[in-house]
């Protein structure tokens, strides 16, 4: 189209085709952009900055001594010899209970991040104007016709990975078993011969995390060459220290180490690989999705008894895990929020007060929260269990899971590319009402439903087993030791943000049994391995 308008290409690249495109359209032309990107134009007048619509690609920036510095990696812009380099402690707080800083905060004052979907205007005069272009948003439609709507989302995913197969290097995929990457595989190899399909897995020794099987399965079924790297213990004390070294900020999500693994597993036979990391967000994959509805319940209960009722769910907080299994008292104690907390709290490292003791003061719980409550208002959805998969959308898929495999993946320089992000298809969720995507217990229902005519019935009909390592078991074992000595007193006591004595309390009690805390003990050890590696060293 661009040429048949009189413009002229040189190069076969994709930032020819944005400058053109910009050339064309002006800032409208983030409208014609379909997939991953960061960039900034300057056109003698201004300077324009985008971020693609779900957040893919990152891009900082700031304002220093009158300076604008931005750039695709945090740490370049700690190299400005006027940057404080400062942390933000309420963005520490957001960290503890989000698991990472949401945009436009980062873990340094004075430094943002361009939110997804996004763009960043500078005039010559200083002035900035920061805009939203596009956002995911719930339009459901009052009628769905579920045959018609199973076919088209198969077809909209076979045009998204056809779309997606555009590559001048070898290309794989990766494949857990599950299936959102089972269907990639599927159709990928109806696309292009299953011999040319390059599948790769990881796999871990203890079995109640391992997916390989799975993976065979369908590797198998459908005849594609399938590549299996199992994950020992002995190798994690080596990776997270990597991991720490291409991280930005803290991340706390444990996934990062089989997904980075992953990544530089395949980086050794190709350079692009497609992934399944979207499917959950768009068709409503989480199992916390089905716990709303039971909240919802609860939330009808008169004001008066559920005040009396909160207490004994407090208090049912300190009973040791043997007493009180830890998903019912997580569950419960996400009621005592506002749905749209409750949210968050279900899955956060630490909760609010938790994070007071963590901290040694008092929190704001409106601060905490701001994010949430701003994201809520704008959405725009009036159904609560939809705002739920939208508020997911908006937060953590951007800040956390893309976050988690672009920086995964970058590391091994290997390039991932996610067709459940296709605009089309994107779309096509949007039009869904709740009761296709949640229907009963069953989570994505009607891409499984979808999905029934290529996959077999096991992968289909399993648990969901996420992407986690075994964590609990590590920290009382293997990975005790290296617990210990980077959460020492010493090491808390210079760094100087977290309460000594209730991070040896967490560490007692885990070592113990007392209580799982393996999850709060992975943040703060990620977040006390980055601080020593970026912060003391700048």
């Amino acid at each position: 189209d661009l040429i048949k308008t009189g413009h002229h290409f040189y190069t076969r690249t994709d930032t020819e085709v944005i400058l053109h495109l910009y050339e064309e359209f002006g800032e409208q032309c983030l409208e014609k952009l379909n997939g991953m990107f960061a960039f900034c134009i300057y056109d003698g007048e201004k300077l324009f900055l985008a971020r693609d619509r779900f957040g893919e690609k990152p891009l900082y920036y700031a304002f220093i001594d009158g300076q604008f510095v931005f750039g695709s990696e945090l740490k370049t812009i700690l190299q400005h010899p006027l940057n404080k380099k400062n942390i933000d402690l309420k963005s520490v707080e957001k960290y503890l209970f989000f698991g990472h800083v949401p945009a436009p905060h980062t873990i340094f004052e004075g430094i943002k991040k361009l939110p997804q979907g996004s763009k960043l205007v500078l005039t010559k005069n200083g002035k900035i104007a920061i805009d939203s272009f596009w956002r995911m948003a719930s339009n459901p439609a009052n009628y769905v016709d579920e045959s018609k709507t199973k076919q088209e989302i198969l077809e909209s995913l076979k045009n998204s990975i056809s779309h997606r197969l555009i590559s001048d290097v070898p290309l794989g995929i990766f494949l857990s078993g599950g299936v959102d990457s089972s269907l990639i595989a599927t159709i990928l190899s109806g696309i292009i011969p299953p011999r040319m399909v390059k599948a790769f897995t990881i796999g871990f020794e203890d079995e109640r995390f391992d997916e390989t099987g799975y993976a065979h399965l369908v590797a198998d079924e459908l005849g594609i060459t399938h590549e299996i790297r199992v994950f020992t213990k002995s190798e994690v004390f080596d990776v997270i220290l990597k991991i720490a070294a291409f991280l930005d900020e803290p991340m706390a999500d444990p996934s990062i180490v089989p997904t980075y693994l992953l990544s530089c597993f395949a980086r050794q036979s190709v350079k692009v690989a497609l992934s399944g990391d979207g499917g959950d967000e768009l068709f409503g994959g989480y199992p916390k999705y089905v716990a709303h509805k039971y909240a919802l319940y609860y939330d009808k209960i008169p004001a008066w008894l559920r005040r009396f009722t909160n207490k004994i769910i407090e208090k049912s907080q300190t009973f040791p895990d043997r007493l009180f299994r830890p998903k019912v008292k997580r569950f419960l104690m996400g009621l005592i929020f506002p749905s749209e907390v409750r949210n968050y709290v279900w899955i956060a490292p630490f909760y609010p007060s938790e994070i007071s003791l963590l901290l040694g003061n008092r929190i704001n719980g409106n601060a905490l929260f701001e994010d949430i409550y701003l994201q809520s208002k704008s959405l725009n959805v009036k159904n609560t269990l939809d705002k739920m998969m939208y508020l997911d959308a908006n937060i953590t898929f951007p800040d956390l899971y893309l976050v988690k495999v672009d920086r995964a993946s970058m590391a091994c320089s290997l390039e991932v590319r996610l067709p459940f992000l296709d605009e089309g298809l994107v779309s096509l969720s949007e039009r869904l009402p709740f009761r296709m995507k949640v229907k009963g217990a069953t989570t994505k229902y009607i891409l499984k439903e979808a999905a029934r005519e290529l996959l077999p019935a096991p992968i289909i009909d399993r648990k969901k087993m996420g992407f986690g390592i075994p964590l609990s078991g590590w920290f009382r074992n293997e990975l005790k030791p290296f617990a210990l000595e980077i959460l020492s007193e010493e090491k808390i006591r210079n760094a100087g943000i977290f309460n000594h004595e209730y991070v040896k309390q967490l560490l007692t009690d885990h070592f113990n049994e007392i209580k799982d805390n393996s999850n709060k003990i992975w943040a703060l050890l990620i977040f006390q391995i980055w601080f020593d590696k970026w912060y003391k060293s700048n």
